[in-house]
């Protein structure tokens, strides 16, 4: 995970709805549109508890692509993809 103020402890279970929220969120409204404000009451944390962990909405915003990233790679079976024949085999396969 992207180390964001790593000084700063993190408590598991608010970083991880934390994290669960703002991707909810920009998955919905985008980034520009969305609040950090929203994000921290989908969560059930004050918002300068999202500030404390992340400094700002940017680094959020990266540690959400981040977080993304990595559960989509955990249950992605990428064995399905090596004998696939081009870019749209793939696609299906997956």
């Amino acid at each position: 995970m992207l180390s964001v103020r790593p000084d700063v402890p993190k408590d598991p279970a608010k970083f991880s709805r934390i994290m669960q929220s703002a991707t909810h969120i920009c998955a919905l409204e985008g980034y520009q549109q969305a609040k950090t404000a929203d994000i921290a009451k989908a969560a059930d944390v004050s918002k300068g508890i999202v500030f404390r962990y992340f400094g700002d909405k940017g680094h959020l915003f990266l540690a959400t692509v981040q977080y993304v990233n990595e559960r989509l790679t955990d249950v992605a079976d990428f064995k399905v993809w090596q004998d696939a024949q081009d870019l749209s085999d793939m696609i299906s396969r997956a």
